[in-house]
């Protein structure tokens, strides 16, 4: 029999309430707030403005007296027999209804007692409507609350002084407070019957709100907030749709000083049990603050006051107010100051790192001007970033213009008063001219043979990378969270260490993009997790890993052997899919996990972590996924890949958002889209490395590389520092001859790229080291395509010297004036094309080695060099069998009417 004690947890839990579980309408978190009733948007979800005074006067009005006299009040109330008890159906409850009713009255807020019968048990709600005082926002709503009644499991005495007097107490005393101020939004103040028996005083509302007269935004609910153990600790709890709920509370909590408790942010809760789940199954945002450590004493006759905490309770209820009061959005009495922005007025021009002034003029209203807020958009106000909230009112601040390049740019600034009235302007549109980021260096390209490569990997920090998520009814599911990580803000979660629905058991699974093995061998996976499955000694709860190679929809396998090793095998008995199955269960801090996919080179692969739960009880699970990575050997002989390493831009990471790799089989490039081949995303590194997988000796090329860093406002700097493939040939020497009886003239050509890429007259004759300078006088070249002559003679004005450039097709005639030896240091090539045009071609060899290498068909008859005949030239009629020297130049005669391709293999 299964070793554990579910059962009981379930009956004597917060709330006994019905097995009844309806699908939550789901909403886009973080989204638009829908009205049910015209099914249309009604606003964003709120963004938190900041400190508010009045609020901070609101919140500074709660008196812990005041929550000592409510709950000790509460506690008092009995029924026919004198036992102290709220409990539906008693007289002890109806009292304390209509006492509720009073107090909530006496504050000036329209009172209303709702009677209701549900599930069998006739009850009342106790309403307090504090309306809106904009008439566009008056119908849009807002309910704090919790439940009335009291409950004790075993018969008897039921004070109910934590469960839910202390949340009761929040409520009043919220009412008392927020009574005497005024808001945009209407404020419901509601205390609710029949919790205990089902939470059917809640539900018998969220079921029948009219939505004409009642847009409900949100539902704060208090239940369970007195008792503190060992800390003041609170934990508040959200579903998917009422997520923004717990950013906005959280928020608050960050913004108020005299808050002083440690929040624990349950999001994406399954937590069920207490009012705000009749919220949920209405589709309506909700959520739910309650002790962290629960009070042993709730639901017997011992949840008496003295047990309780009340400075947790009193700083509860303060920020219930500041959460509720800035969602109500707190109207203040008399005119707000104005303000008029007077630079940037519009059109200007900034520009990033500079200092620029931005100013204004403002007037008092009704009360004194407390401070000046600033903003600026660069999308004409669809976006706001914050550039200051505490600045005095002098009428000017000078603003670094951070790196943006956007010519669609506003200021917008507000003066608020001291009572928190505001009113703002907003400049014309002007731009701000970014810069990019500092260029990486030292860009050196390697030649390499096997090596491990970076296969698939996710940090779990850029978001969705293409998983396929999904579970049954019931289960949790798999989402990227923030509530802990291995290395990072994110991880990959499941459960988020909350209950699942605990009538049904449940398989959740998250299943990786697809991963290509294909190219690699000794292939390995690692990923961090973290767990908290239950643990009793035994498998109840747990997760494993599977592996398909026909995609998300095809078939799976176990893999059998992760290191560490599953923790044992999931009992059964209990519904959970994985029953027979390897597991992980039990807990564990977080650690790394090593798998071998070396068995499936060649594949295609996708991974898959499958959890699984059963349905007894309230099935407690978690598990969290981080850095993901899958490496392998890359196969090579000797030299097949090129590794590229650079240092880091000395902007990284602040202003680099990734590094763009270009590569060209020329050293010029270009460098363009038609030349990116790949990004690394920049994180802090001193230096990066990439490999550039079959592009080394294995294809005969020699590649070039340019790494250029993407600042995070999208601009490229445009650096042209070339990382050259491995392959540096040396020198190759072509003799020249200033005697003899060819006058000093040599018919030549070079086979090699330059080692620096330039190709112009002036820098391969005139290098001091390796050129001829001073020992030619005359160099010159015929086109073909232009049929003209171009000549360079050194000393000669530069209008004159048409022959600017000689690459390795161009075989040219050089006079030399003393003998001496031109040395050519670069590449060599492992092809070049030569385009031949009709008539006379005059070109060089390019290749290292002698032969015909192909000469095209149409090529009839070749001249070369012999300074034996005239004009130095001898033919040949017999192309077919004719042999090109490295180092020569020629003349080829294209017999045909159109130009050819003579591509020369070497």
């Amino acid at each position: 029999m299964k070793k554990k004690m579910k059962s009981l947890v379930l009956l004597v839990g917060l709330s006994l309430v019905l097995s009844v579980f309806s699908q939550v309408v789901s909403l886009t978190s973080g989204g638009p707030i829908l009205d049910h009733e015209s099914d249309e948007y009604i606003l964003d979800t709120p963004v938190f403005p900041g400190h508010d005074p009045q609020i901070q006067m609101m919140i500074d009005q709660v008196e812990e007296s005041n929550i000592y006299d409510y709950i000790d009040t509460l506690q008092s109330f009995e029924d026919e027999n004198g036992v102290p008890t709220r409990l539906t159906g008693t007289s002890g409850f109806d009292d304390a209804a209509l006492w509720a009713y009073q107090e909530l009255s006496s504050f000036g807020l329209d009172t209303y007692m709702q009677n209701f019968t549900s599930g069998g048990h006739s009850s009342t709600n106790v309403i307090a409507v504090h309306p809106g005082t904009n008439p566009d926002l008056e119908p849009q709503t807002y309910i704090i609350g919790g439940h009335l009644d009291s409950i004790n499991n075993w018969g008897g005495a039921a004070p109910g002084a934590d469960d839910n007097g202390s949340g009761s107490a929040v409520t009043i005393e919220a009412a008392r407070i927020m009574s005497q101020y005024s808001f945009e939004r209407t404020i419901r103040f509601a205390l609710w019957g029949a919790e205990e028996q089902g939470l059917h005083g809640s539900s018998y509302y969220a079921s029948n709100i009219d939505e004409t007269e009642e847009q409900l935004l949100g539902k704060l609910n208090y239940d369970m907030v007195g008792y503190a153990e060992p800390d003041l600790a609170i934990t508040l709890h959200a579903n998917t749709p009422s997520n923004w709920m717990l950013d906005y509370k959280a928020d608050v909590s960050e913004a108020y000083d005299n808050i002083g408790i440690n929040f624990t942010y349950e999001y994406d809760s399954t937590e069920w049990r207490s009012d705000h789940s009749s919220f949920w199954d209405e589709g309506y945002n909700a959520t739910l603050s309650i002790e962290t450590v629960f009070s042993p004493y709730y639901h017997t006759a011992d949840d008496t006051l003295d047990k309780l905490t009340l400075p947790q309770i009193t700083h509860t209820t303060r920020h219930a107010i500041a959460s509720l009061g800035h969602l109500a959005q707190p109207v203040a009495e008399g005119d707000p100051p104005s303000i008029t922005v007077t630079s940037p007025i519009g059109g200007e021009e900034w520009y990033a790192f500079e200092e620029e002034d931005i100013t204004w003029t403002t007037e008092k209203g009704e009360d004194p001007i407390d401070g000046i807020e600033i903003w600026y958009s660069t999308d004409t106000g669809d976006s706001w970033y914050n550039i200051d909230s505490d600045i005095q009112d002098t009428g000017s601040y000078t603003w670094g213009v951070p790196n943006e390049d956007s010519l669609e740019c506003k200021i917008r600034v507000r003066v608020v008063d001291s009572l928190g009235r505001w009113n703002e302007d907003i400049s014309g549109v002007f731009a701000i001219h970014g810069i990019p980021p500092s260029a990486p260096s030292n860009l050196i390209v390697d030649h390499i043979g096997q090596a491990t490569q970076v296969i698939f990997e996710d940090d779990v920090e850029s978001g969705d990378l293409g998983y396929t998520t999904g579970q049954t009814d019931g289960a949790s599911e798999w989402s990227i969270r923030t509530h802990g990580s291995a290395v990072g803000d994110y991880s990959w979660d499941f459960g988020d260490g909350n209950y699942n629905d605990p009538s049904n058991g449940g398989l959740s699974w998250l299943i990786t993009p697809e991963i290509d093995l294909t190219d690699a061998t000794e292939i390995e996976m690692t990923f961090m997790h973290w767990r908290e499955f239950e643990d009793d000694g035994s498998i109840w709860d747990g997760g494993n890993l599977k592996i398909s190679t026909d995609g998300p929809e095809g078939s799976w396998d176990l893999i059998t052997d992760p290191n560490p090793a599953y923790d044992g095998t999931v009992e059964g008995g209990w519904d959970n899919p994985l029953e027979g199955e390897p597991a992980w269960g039990h807990s564990t801090d977080w650690e790394e996990v090593t798998v071998d996919l070396s068995g499936y080179e060649g594949e295609s692969v996708w991974i898959r972590w499958d959890a699984g739960v059963d349905n007894y009880g309230s099935t407690h699970a978690g598990w969290r996924i981080d850095d993901i990575l899958v490496t392998g050997e890359v196969s090579g002989d000797g030299d097949d890949h090129n590794l590229l390493t650079w240092d880091a831009s000395p902007d990284d990471p602040d202003e680099v958002s990734h590094y763009n790799i270009y590569r060209s089989d020329e050293h010029t490039g270009p460098w363009d889209d038609s030349t990116l081949i790949d990004s690394l995303p920049a994180d802090g590194s001193a230096d990066y490395s990439y490999i550039d997988i079959g592009k080394g000796t294995a294809d005969d090329v020699w590649w070039c590389y340019v790494v250029r860093a993407v600042g995070v406002n999208g601009l490229e700097e445009q650096n042209t520092d070339v990382g050259e493939e491995t392959g540096y040939i040396g020198a190759f020497d072509i003799p020249l001859y200033a005697d003899g009886d060819a006058d000093g003239w040599n018919f030549v050509s070079y086979n090699l790229f330059p080692l620096y890429g330039d190709t112009s007259i002036t820098a391969i004759l005139n290098d001091p080291n390796t050129g001829i300078q001073g020992r030619y006088d005359q160099v010159m070249y015929y086109d073909a395509e232009s049929h003209e002559w171009f000549s360079y003679v050194p000393g000669r004005d530069e209008h004159y010297n048409n022959l600017q450039d000689w690459d390795h097709t161009m075989g040219i005639w050089i006079r030399m004036t003393s003998d001496d030896t031109l040395t050519i240091e670069g590449y060599l090539l492992s092809s070049t094309d030569i385009v031949l045009h009709p008539g006379w071609n005059m070109v060089g060899m390019p290749s290292s080695t002698s032969g015909n290498h192909n000469l095209p068909g149409e090529v009839s008859c070749i001249g070369y060099f012999d300074d034996f005949v005239e004009y130095n030239l001898a033919y040949d009629h017999d192309p077919s069998n004719f042999e090109f020297s490295p180092g020569e130049g020629y003349w080829l005669y294209n017999d045909a009417d159109q130009s050819v391709e003579w591509i020369i293999d070497y």
